[in-house]
Parts: C-alpha cells; structure tokens; sequence
C-alpha cells in the first residue's frame, strides 16, 4: 500500500522512522525492567529464592555437602513469580529458542520426549510448531506416557528426535541403564539435554549403597529418593560410556548479560548430548 501511493523516497524515511519508533519504544519498555522469563516471556521485577523449607530440611537432617557448590543452581533467582520455572527450565527455554530458529523452514516436525515434565516448560515446547512433544513418567499424573526409563518397552529404537530428562537420573538406580535406553530410543545425529545435580568440589560420583534410608538418603544426596550426586568428572564419563558425545553450553555459550537477564547463575552449564551418526 505505501509502495502505491508515497514516492520511493518518502517511503523510505517513512519506514525508516517507524522502525525507529519501534526501537525506542522497546529499550524504553524494558528500561525499568530487572529480569526475564524465556518459559512464559514475561518481563520480571525479580526472580524469588529457593523455599526456605527446603534450606530447612537440609539443614535438620546435617546436609554433608554445600549448596553453593551445585553447578545449575541459583539459590537466590530460582522460581519465576508468574509460571514458576525454575532457573534450570529457563536455561532450557533459551536453548531450545536458539535451536528451533536455527532450524531451516523445510525441517520436519521433531519428535521430542521430556521425562519428569514441569508444567511450564510442557506449556512452552507445546507451543512450538517444530516439535510433536509428548511427555512420559513412571508415576506422575496427566503424562502421555507412563514408562520406566530403564527399561522403555514403549518406545522404539532410532525413533526420538530430541529428549529432555532433567533431574531424573539421580532418582534411578540403575543410570548407566537409563542412559542405555536413552541412547537406544534415540535417532542417528539426535539430539538430548541431560541435567542431574552435579557438585563442583567433588573428584568421583558420589553414591554408597548402604545409604538406604531417607533421612540418610537427604543427608548425603539431598533429597531422600536421590541414590547419588554426581561428580564433574563422573557425570561426563556416565554420558560418554552411554554412547553419547556431548558439548557443556555455559556462560561463554549465552553471554553474561543473558544469564543475569534470566535469573540464571554464571556456573551453570546445560549439557548436550549427541547420538553419533551410523
């Protein structure tokens, strides 16, 4: 329409001007603003802290470990106020924005499974056209499918473009099965995210079979149904004998100012696992 009824020039200066505008009006929009969330893209005042309930818990069962040494973890900046995502599930939302645009408009729709599904983040990968995202767990209610990541009976070979198994392993007992069976449902070239509490100081993986009572479980893994905390060291080696290669995507990967932008601590590393090509 402006091509039609404006001289070249004026429409130029024109658009010019209206791109302008648009600019200004965003940096002022977002002038007084602190924080982001990338799971409900809401401008945010301020993230809120982990639940004091949980410091407490720790604290009455003699917690041996430092939470401060957890490498994804911000204690400070961890919940959103509005769909209350946690700093991990915002990671991943600037991830997954990153890879879907980079995707070429001909790709075709991804199969995508997330193990252990946080409201939020299901909202999020439920929008995105790229991806036939369904979700599965062993107990958790309103899943797509209820399945035993150690033995996934349902699912079949080379069949899953991307998955997601945040925080998950640590709950099994056997996690060089559950990265087998990852491993096997995957396609050639696909593509996995795999999170699990990973202490910094740590020199192997910590884990001893006699702890087996939850008071003891929550005193030296953090929670009572963990059967471990991983090690730096012990946490690639899980991911590499699987079968996998993987990249660390940190601070360097996302940029400070993203990282302070998205409530998401500098130590915090995503790690990315690719199944090899045939």
């Amino acid at each position: 329409m402006i091509k039609k009824i404006f001289p070249v020039k004026f429409k130029d200066k024109f658009k010019a001007r209206v791109v302008s505008m648009a600019r200004r009006y965003e940096n002022e929009s977002f002038a007084h603003v602190k924080k982001f969330c990338p799971v409900c893209d809401r401008k945010v005042e301020y993230f809120l802290h982990i639940g004091w309930d949980f410091i407490k818990e720790l604290d009455e069962h003699g917690f041996i470990h430092s939470i401060t040494n957890f490498e994804t973890f911000n204690l400070t900046e961890y919940f959103c106020p509005y769909c209350k995502s946690s700093d991990k599930e915002r990671l991943y939302a600037l991830f997954f924005k990153r890879f879907l645009k980079e995707l070429a408009p001909e790709s075709p729709v991804l199969e995508m499974i997330d193990f252990a599904p946080g409201d939020a983040l299901a909202h999020f990968f439920r929008t995105c056209k790229q991806l036939n995202y369904f979700t599965t767990d062993i107990v958790k209610p309103g899943v797509d499918l209820f399945t035993d990541i150690t033995n996934m009976i349902d699912i079949s070979s080379n069949s899953i473009d991307i998955f997601l198994c945040s925080h998950v392993v640590e709950h099994v007992k056997n996690d060089c099965k559950a990265l087998s069976e990852l491993c096997r449902i995957l396609k050639s070239g696909g593509l996995g995210v795999l999170m699990a509490p990973v202490l910094l100081n740590l020199d192997k993986t910590y884990e001893n079979n006699d702890i087996n009572e939850d008071a003891l479980r929550t005193k030296h893994f953090m929670q009572s149904d963990h059967f471990r905390v991983y090690s730096k060291k012990g946490f690639a080696e899980l991911i590499e004998n699987a079968g996998f290669t993987f990249s660390a995507w940190g601070i360097d990967s996302f940029g400070e100012n993203a990282f302070s932008l998205h409530g998401i601590h500098r130590r915090s590393v995503l790690y990315v696992l690719r199944k090899p090509r045939e």
